[in-house]
Order: structure tokens, then sequence, then C-alpha cells
């Protein structure tokens, strides 16, 4: 079904619908409903082809107007911070995502808001913070994380070792913040903390 390659291919470029649109001279609406199936026109048959058959690696830079050759870093999510709904959020928020290209970074790094003062002055409400998601058995005790709890609730917090094996207490950069204990069945996922842009620097 070409509706699906053309979402597969377009996810592959690191684009958004709206970026694919602009470069093929569609609107959004259309990309949007020829990847739920909607029938492509014999008119377009040829362009959704080419772009289809585009050799990722052989791609030129945008720069150049051409389809991207390399993914960018991550996505910035303007209306995600590290706050209830991150998750859920972060998933559905492809319309609005900002692709980001950050020399020497790793890819895949997803760029949320920092909001609130509980971690200040590490981390000030209004920067931005790449994240990527970790295995537990790969987290280190000390460090800043984003731990999703298994109810929707999100905290950037400093992981350190609990009572035992089967807890963690995460505490706070700002001391008027008291530090609390969860058992590790109540955590989701977590995400570790990969940089800190501010966004007057971007």
């Amino acid at each position: 079904m070409k509706g699906i390659e053309i979402r597969s291919k377009r996810k592959q470029l690191g684009l958004t619908q709206k970026e694919l649109a602009d470069k093929l001279g569609v609107s959004h609406n259309t990309i949007s409903n020829w990847e739920k199936g909607e029938v492509i026109p014999n008119s377009k048959d040829s362009l959704i082809d080419s772009f289809l058959n585009i050799n990722i690696e052989n791609v030129k830079n945008e720069n150049s107007n051409n389809i991207v050759n390399e993914p960018p870093t991550g996505y910035y999510h303007p209306d995600v911070s590290a706050s209830a709904g991150l998750e859920s959020e972060m998933v559905n928020d492809e319309l609005k995502r900002i692709p980001i290209n950050i020399p020497n970074w790793e890819k895949g790094v997803e760029f949320i808001n920092v909001y609130g003062d509980s971690m200040y002055p590490k981390f000030c409400s209004g920067e931005i913070i790449g994240i990527k998601e970790v295995e537990r058995q790969y987290m280190n005790y000390g460090y800043a994380y984003v731990i999703i709890f298994n109810d929707g609730q999100v905290y950037l917090k400093y992981i350190r070792k609990g009572k035992d094996d089967d807890h963690w207490l995460l505490a706070s950069e700002n001391p008027k913040y008291e530090a609390k204990e969860y058992h590790l069945s109540l955590i989701k996922k977590i995400f570790i903390i990969k940089g800190v842009i501010t966004k007057t620097t971007m």
C-alpha cells in the first residue's frame, strides 16, 4: 500500500508531513490523506514513485533544496515539557515537532522544555533539554534523568539509591524540595539527559 510506503520513506528521511508536502508541492492535508490510504491521482504517480525510489545514502543536503541526506539530531517538541503527559504528547506531536541538527551529537534525541524550579540552578525553567530513553540497567546513581511513571507523571530529578534495590530516591537540586522514594514498579521509562540548550541559541 503506497500510503504506508510514503510514511515509511518520509520517516527515514526525517521529514514531517508538512515538510514533505512543501517539497512535493502539495498541501499538508494531501500528504496526510495519502498516508491514510486515500487514492493517489494518476497525475501524481510519477512524483510519488520518484520520492519512494530515493536512495537515502545519496540524497543531497537540504541546503541544496533537495530532500535531506542525514536525519536530524532529533526533534524539538515546543509544546512538551517535563510534566504530566510527556509520553503521549511526544507520540502525537508529529505535526508540531521541529527538526534540530547539532554537530557531534548522537541521533535520536528528543528535545523538550524544562518547567518549574525544582532543579534550579542546574536546569532552569525555559531551557531545553535533549533526552534519550535508556534501559534501567544502564542508569547511574547521582545523575539527573527524566522519569515517566505508570500513571503519566513525569519528573526531572536526580536518581539516588533507595532503601533497597527495589527503590529509587528522586531528589531535586533546589533544597526547598524534599527527596521522595519510589518503588521501581511505579516507574515506566527513564530518559538520560544528553545536553542542555537555551532558546536564545536556537
